[in-house]
């Protein structure tokens, strides 16, 4: 009966370890991709060849991107097909459709030019510098107060 007991207690010791592990499992992942098929929020930090450093939240298949920029603090937000772009001093941002980074050289992570998320994912991962983070949403809602212009359309007058 003792070696019962004892064989219980060391089950119900080790299923309790296990239930333990789950919970430090939730954040584990692979990739950034596995991250965020996982819907685990990431926070990443890049270094580019010239030494800048811009700190990188994803969440689902929404980017922010912070980053300090000739002495001025700059956002980006990549959400819903769109990139939002706007600064801590300034109440005028401007917005552009993804799909018109396809033909643009004019964004750039560094010096290599950036068309969509997955190039900045690529870029994110070469550098492995990401971890699991409780980012707030409001980290990728559009800011309030910030008047944005659309270079789409200003684009698409150009262009005719």
């Amino acid at each position: 009966m003792k070696k019962l007991l004892v064989v219980f207690f060391a089950l119900a010791l080790l299923a309790g370890c296990g239930g333990g592990n789950q919970a430090a499992k939730k954040d584990v992942f692979t990739s950034i991709r596995d991250a965020i098929t996982k819907n685990i929020a990431l926070r990443c930090e890049y270094t580019d060849e010239s030494g800048n450093t811009s700190i990188n939240y994803i969440k689902g298949n929404m980017i922010r991107v912070d980053n300090e920029v000739e002495g001025k603090i700059m956002h980006a937000l990549m959400r819903d097909e769109k990139v939002y772009i706007w600064s801590d001093d300034s109440t005028d941002g401007f917005l552009m459709d993804m799909r018109g980074l396809e033909t643009s050289d004019d964004f750039k992570m560094g010096e290599d030019v950036v068309h969509d998320t997955e190039d900045i994912i690529a870029k994110l991962e070469s550098q492995n510098k990401c971890k699991a983070e409780g980012v707030p949403d409001s980290y990728f809602e559009v800011p309030n107060g910030i008047n944005f212009v659309d270079w789409s359309k200003l684009f698409q007058q150009m262009g005719q």
